[in-house]
């Protein structure tokens, strides 16, 4: 997702690309603020919240709110989208009032609006990362734009991923690319941040809601150890909680789960790739712990990879 070949209907004559915004947070307000820079290539034409306060806040970035349609659910605005669909422009071509929708709601409401936008429209999705909360809706969430493949070949289903394209992050991995470090061995990331950013409800504070820390934040850094060493984890992650070690079985790039109901303090994310080398992530700010164990934990998996 997307495929290869997704975006080959598309043609500068269809542009700009017509996007709804689901979700008007600190993210969906993101999304808004970068459309608008690139008004040749996208417009915001719909915005979909619950919150008003979110709202208002939002169409006060847009340059003309009156040519915006706003909603508070999902399915009104998938209605109107379905409404326009027969509806002719000025020179008798049928053009969609509606093309895209970006997905920028709280982690836990991605499954259920995903199948909404999939089952009852012919909307391209991008969703904000992650594409659920757990294996089983992903799986099952794959499953469905599969079959969407024979109705709907050239929608483009796409998780949003964005740390890879930050121009730092960018050039990094130009850099790797062209071999200016050498062969890389082992990649370690480490972020300096305050724990939470505030959200309506606090939902990112809750395993259950965000799908957990690995799922929430650490996706971004196992997204860009996969760009920059050309490959996918196949077998475990393990994490240290002071002298307890859990473990998680890795599925897929996108599955990859906090399995406790209880806020979990991480010194260092190990796992195994497709490639036999090993990645580690070393978090900070609100998730570091007692080093011992983490110590300990690497100094077995070294001496398992045979290095002593």
């Amino acid at each position: 997702m997307p495929s290869s070949n997704s975006m080959e209907g598309l043609e500068l004559s269809e542009l700009p690309i017509k996007v709804g915004i689901i979700g008007t947070g600190c993210i969906g307000k993101e999304h808004v603020r970068n459309i608008c820079l690139m008004p040749d290539v996208a417009r915001v034409v719909a915005l979909v919240d619950s919150c008003e306060a979110s709202m208002k806040s939002c169409t006060e970035l847009l340059p003309s709110f009156q040519d915006v349609a706003t909603f508070t659910n999902v399915e009104s605005m998938i209605d109107w989208v379905n409404e326009g669909k027969d509806m002719a422009d000025h020179d008798g071509r049928l053009k969609a009032q509606c093309e895209a929708v970006v997905i920028a709601t709280p982690n836990y409401t991605h499954f259920s609006i995903i199948r909404e936008v999939l089952f009852k429209s012919s909307l391209h999705i991008l969703v904000e990362k992650p594409l659920c909360t757990n294996v089983q809706d992903c799986k099952q969430v794959e499953k469905w734009i599969r079959e969407d493949r024979v109705k709907h070949p050239r929608r483009v289903v796409w998780v949003g991923m964005e740390y890879k394209y930050i121009p730092s992050v960018s050039r990094l991995l130009q850099e790797v690319e062209k071999g200016s470090v050498g062969r890389v061995k082992m990649v370690s990331i480490r972020e300096h941040r305050f724990p939470f950013l505030t959200k309506v409800g606090y939902w990112n504070r809750f395993n259950e809601l965000s799908g957990g820390t690995l799922v929430e934040k650490c996706c971004h850094f196992f997204d860009l150890m996969r760009q920059i060493v050309k490959s996918d984890p196949v077998t475990r992650w393990h994490a240290v909680k002071r002298r307890q070690v859990l473990t998680w079985v890795c599925e897929g790039e996108n599955h990859c789960l906090w399995r406790t109901g209880r806020r979990v303090q991480v010194r260092s994310v190990l796992s195994q790739w497709a490639d036999g080398g090993q990645r580690r992530r070393n978090p900070a700010a609100g998730i570091l712990a007692s080093g011992g164990c983490g110590r300990q934990l690497r100094q077995d998996v070294l001496h398992e990879a045979g290095y002593h």
